[in-house]
C-alpha cells in the first residue's frame, strides 16, 4: 500500500510541478552534454529529484542512482551557469557532476575519478 501511495505521491508533484515551472528546455543529461550547451533546468531537477526521493522513500524499486545522479548534474550545471563558464567547460561540469553522483549512489569513489577523467577526454579529444 505505501508504494502505491508514494507513487500516487510522485505522480502528484511531477504533474503539478511541471505545470507549474511550465516548459523550461532539454532535461536529458546526455542531450545537454553532447549536443547542448550544458544548461539543464534547476527547477525542473528540483522537482525530478524531490519526486524520486518520495518513489524512493515509499519503498518503490525505480533504482537509487537516477535521482542522485539528475541532481548532482543539475546542480554541477547551474554552479557554472553562476560562475558564467563557457559552454564546452559547462558540458564538463554536467559529465563530472553526473559521474560524482553515480558513485556517491554506489559508494565507489575511484570510478567517480575515472568516469571524471572519461568525460574530460570525451569533451576534449
Amino acid at each position: 500500500m505505501t508504494p502505491t501511495l508514494g507513487g500516487l505521491a510522485a505522480g502528484a508533484v511531477l504533474y503539478w510541478g511541471v505545470r507549474l515551472v511550465g516548459k523550461q528546455g532539454p532535461t536529458n543529461i546526455l542531450e545537454v552534454v553532447v549536443a547542448g550547451d550544458g544548461r539543464l533546468p534547476f527547477r525542473t531537477g528540483i522537482l525530478r529529484g524531490i519526486s524520486s526521493l518520495i518513489s524512493i522513500g515509499t519503498g518503490a524499486s525505480i533504482g537509487r542512482e537516477g535521482g542522485i545522479t539528475h541532481l548532482s548534474a543539475t546542480a554541477a550545471s547551474k554552479w557554472g551557469q553562476l560562475a558564467h563558464w563557457q559552454p564546452y567547460r559547462l558540458r564538463l561540469l554536467v559529465a563530472c557532476g553526473a559521474a560524482a553522483g553515480i558513485a556517491g549512489a554506489y559508494n565507489a569513489p575511484i570510478t567517480g575519478a575515472i568516469s571524471r577523467r572519461i568525460s574530460f577526454w570525451v569533451i576534449f579529444r
